[in-house]
């Protein structure tokens, strides 16, 4: 089939909105905001307010632009939050994957293809990595390369601080010796296989936020693990193994990972603000529970559980 839609002026794209049954009242404001965000980008947020998703695209009675325009706002703003969060999980990530396989296999242990159950898919994080040394205008590796340059790549503390937190969770699961991974698990209070796929997770959530996609009622498409022996007790409407994991499932991985790392701030009173102030949003759709925010997870005065994590 082929695609025969027309470009529409802003005026235009405002027009077919009214046409379908949404309440515009203010026709510059609106437009202005057209002229700012997308048509496009912004149709993805009106799939909450239509009566059917299908060719005609009618909203329900009573749905405005205004709605429409918040619910962008929110999750504009809840990438924004959980990005800075994921910020300080993956830079603790990071940190204790160089420090724990460098230790004693050297810093370019990464080159070692036995250390790797995949030898595909380590020459194609190598490939990766250098992709993304050879386009980096950071200083220290501009240094290195000037300065040193043998080897050709730097060393993992440095080479590491230019790939993408996917590209270490996809490293992180193919890494061979057990050892190691598990001193990094322990860090974060998991088990290997749980730390891996909840980096799965983390890793598509992070990449929704850069993308700046939409977030807040996504179904999670890489299914966390939930450990049967956490360091602090986990909600039970978490939603891990659920197929239809949504993204309160991520914010309680994020928050249990700055509670371990010892960062935790005030994420989940922000989020829980955040939430306050656009009471609108559809927190169902989110997967968050009633009554969230006063189970002791969200809060630093629970104490650690004694025990040893899940493997």
């Amino acid at each position: 089939m082929k695609y025969a839609k027309r470009a529409l002026s802003v005026s235009e794209q405002l027009d077919l909105l009214v046409g379908r049954g949404l309440s515009v009242a203010d026709r510059a404001k609106a437009e202005a905001s057209l002229r700012a965000i997308s048509y496009y980008r912004l149709s993805a947020y009106f799939i909450p307010y239509e009566i059917q998703r299908g060719a005609t695209h009618k909203f329900k009675e009573g749905s405005s632009f205004d709605d429409i325009v918040d619910l962008y706002t929110f999750d504009h703003k809840l990438r924004i939050l959980i990005f800075d969060a994921l910020e300080r999980i993956e830079t603790a990530f990071r940190t204790q994957l160089i420090y724990h396989c460098s230790r004693d296999r050297g810093g370019w242990w990464f080159e070692d293809t036995t250390l790797f159950y995949s030898q595909d898919a380590h020459i194609g994080f190598l490939a990766e990595l250098d992709a993304e040394l050879s386009n980096s205008k950071e200083v220290f590796i501009r240094h290195y390369q000037e300065q040193y340059g043998d080897p050709p790549r730097p060393p993992a503390w440095i080479s590491f601080e230019v790939a993408s937190l996917g590209q270490l969770s996809r490293l992180f699961g193919n890494i061979r010796p057990i050892e190691p991974k598990k001193l990094i698990a322990s860090y974060f209070g998991l088990g290997v296989p749980v730390l891996e796929s909840w980096l799965e997770c983390i890793s598509f959530v992070r990449n929704t936020c850069a993308h700046h996609a939409r977030l807040w009622n996504r179904t999670l498409v890489k299914i966390p693990k939930k450990p049967e022996l956490p360091a602090f007790p986990i909600p039970y409407e978490s939603g891990f193994g659920r197929s239809s994991a949504r993204v309160f499932t991520s914010l309680v991985i994020i928050n249990y990972c700055l509670k371990r790392i010892g960062t935790l701030g005030t994420f989940a009173n922000r989020i829980n603000d955040l939430l306050s102030e656009y009471p609108s949003v559809d927190r169902a759709a989110m997967g968050i529970p009633d009554g969230w925010i006063s189970n002791p997870f969200w809060h630093t005065s629970d104490l650690l559980i004694d025990g040893k994590p899940d493997e």
